[in-house]
């Protein structure tokens, strides 16, 4: 399985992330991961993590303004990543 070629720090992200419910974006349907309380990465390597999982197509990456402030979202780039990775995570 895909997810068994991620790093340690990859598998940390995703694993706290949080899936939430479908929604259809810019890029079709995709599910937006909850980016926080990485007790376990620093900061540098949350960042770096989650810019490889970008690289490698795992997940989409959005930035807009809201109320004055710059927020970061993070979207799994398909519904099957999804399932494939709540799957993993409920059986690790």
């Amino acid at each position: 399985m895909w997810i068994d070629d991620l790093t340690s720090n990859e598998k940390e992200v995703l694993r706290v992330g949080e899936i939430e419910e479908e929604y259809e974006g810019a890029y079709g349907f995709s599910y937006e991961i909850s980016v926080y309380n990485y007790a376990n990465l620093s900061v540098n390597n949350m960042k770096g993590a989650l810019s490889s999982l970008v690289r490698k197509g795992i997940l989409n990456h959005r930035r807009f303004k809201e109320d004055g402030n710059w927020w970061n979202y993070y979207t799994v780039t398909s519904s099957e990543k999804a399932n494939e990775l709540r799957e993993y995570f409920k059986n690790a």
